[in-house]
Parts: structure tokens; C-alpha cells; sequence
């Protein structure tokens, strides 16, 4: 090796692993520039490293009573890092002599993580709202989701067939159930709906669940994939079910998971 640049990629006060760049020997040597390019690489670093934590950390909530205690994992560890990394952006942007030309580099950095810590945020209080202290009843529980997150002045259809969701494990229910909640908490913060309609429908090979609004919909092209999303379709794929997602600009969002039919409630 010739010239050579060593970074740490730190995750708040933790150094979780390093950054090296290297030329072959004899190369040009590294410039002041080249030094804060790398330090930025970094920061991004350990910013998807965190994402992906969090989101690993998610994908494994499968039981109610886990919820707090992911809740608070999540807003003591990985938001505080996050944050973290937005301070030591800034900070950086803010030094003596900081290149004009490499601000647009740090302010995009600085804006991706205030956009994954609202993401987290609004996972963190879909988890820590209360639930019904029993197994999962998706006749009981998707009215009570309802009724958490779905403002009075938004009008709600919900046809759930009782004797259908009781074909559901108590672990499929739970599924079903978060996917219900992460779509309507989407509708009523993205989606500036007058009403939403909730509806559970079997046929001779699948039952599927969809929650449909009739707000300003969104172009998928240009929508980045949230935490909330993610999980979404990873519960979706732990019940072998499809889902999928459709949206028309200026008629809203339609969000449905289609499982396959069991024999019977443990099948």
C-alpha cells in the first residue's frame, strides 16, 4: 500500500468498525478534501448500519408483551445514535475551512437521518399504544386499532367477519394485525383521507385483508421504503401471504395481504 486513509465508523460514543482507503505505492497523495469525502463515507456507514439494526431488531417483534421493551430498545439506542449522527454532521458542516462544494454531501446526509428518526418515531408510538391484555382477536382488536389511530373526522367501514379471523393462529392474528395498524397509521399521516374502509373476505383458497383510503395517494416511483414497510412484508412473508401495495395520485391507497387457506386454525 501506498498513501493511506483510516476512518472509524462510530455509532454514537461506540466505534462499531472502520473505513480504510488506500492507493497503490507511489500514488497521489490524499487531499484535505479527500480526507472529509471519507469521513463523510463513514457517517453513511454507520447510518445504514443502525437502519439496518433497527430494522432486524423489528423484524423479530412477534409477541404483545415484547412491545415495550423493543419500543424502548429502539428509542434508547438506535434513535440516540441516529441523533448522534446527525450532530456529528452538523458539526463537521461547521468547521473552519469546511469545502463549500462538499456541504450539498452532508446536508443530505444530515436530512436522511431526520427522516429515518421521524420513521422510527412513529413506530415507536405504534408500538407503545396500548393493546388488549388477551390473544389476538381480529374481530375485537382491528375496531380497537381503529379507534386508536383513526381520527373522529375520518369516517371508517369495517366489514371483519368473526367466524372468518378465527381460522387465524393466535401468531397469524398477530401478523394481520400489525399490518392493519401500519396501514392505517400510514392512510391517517400520509394520506389526508375523508374515509377509510377495513375488510376481511375468503374465498376457496385465500382469505385477504384490505385496508383502502380514499386520500391523496402517493407516486411509488418516488416514495422511499420506511421501517414500517419493511416489517410489513416481512409479516407478510412469515404467514406466506402476498402483499401489495397500489396508490393512484389524487384517489388514495389500497394495502392488502392475501394468505393462503388453512384446514384448520394450527395448520
Amino acid at each position: 500500500m501506498g498513501p493511506f486513509i483510516g476512518m472509524p465508523i462510530r455509532s454514537g460514543e461506540e466505534t462499531i468498525g472502520s473505513l480504510y482507503v488506500t492507493r497503490s505505492p507511489g500514488g497521489e497523495l490524499f487531499t484535505e478534501f479527500d480526507e472529509l469525502s471519507t469521513a463523510f463515507l463513514s457517517i453513511q456507514a454507520a447510518q445504514q448500519i443502525n437502519i439496518v439494526s433497527a430494522r432486524e431488531r423489528a423484524a423479530r417483534l412477534s409477541l404483545l408483551e415484547e412491545r415495550e421493551n423493543i419500543a424502548r430498545d429502539l428509542h434508547d439506542g438506535t434513535i440516540q445514535s441516529l441523533y448522534a449522527l446527525g450532530l456529528e454532521s452538523d458539526a463537521q458542516a461547521n468547521a473552519p475551512g469546511f469545502p463549500e462544494q462538499a456541504r450539498p454531501i452532508i446536508e443530505h446526509v444530515v436530512e436522511r437521518i431526520n427522516e429515518v428518526i421521524r420513521d422510527m418515531r412513529g413506530y415507536i408510538m405504534m408500538l407503545e399504544s396500548r393493546a388488549p391484555a388477551c390473544a389476538p382477536n381480529l374481530a375485537r382488536d382491528i375496531p380497537y386499532a381503529i379507534q386508536q389511530l383513526v381520527p373522529s373526522t375520518i369516517s371508517v367501514l369495517i366489514n371483519v367477519n368473526s367466524e372468518v379471523v378465527h381460522t387465524f393462529s393466535a401468531r397469524q392474528a398477530e401478523d394481520l394485525l400489525y399490518i392493519t395498524r401500519e396501514a392505517l397509521s400510514n392512510a391517517v399521516r400520509h394520506g389526508q383521507p375523508t374515509s377509510i374502509a377495513v375488510e376481511v373476505r375468503q374465498t376457496s383458497t385465500e382469505t385477504s385483508l384490505t385496508i383502502e383510503d380514499n386520500g391523496v395517494g402517493y407516486d411509488a416511483a418516488s416514495v422511499r421504503s420506511g421501517l414500517g414497510t419493511v416489517t410489513m412484508r416481512t409479516r407478510a412473508e412469515s404467514l406466506g401471504a402476498t402483499l401489495a401495495s397500489h396508490s393512484i395520485i389524487g384517489m388514495g391507497t389500497t394495502v392488502q395481504v392475501s394468505v393462503p387457506r388453512q384446514e384448520g386454525p394450527d395448520g
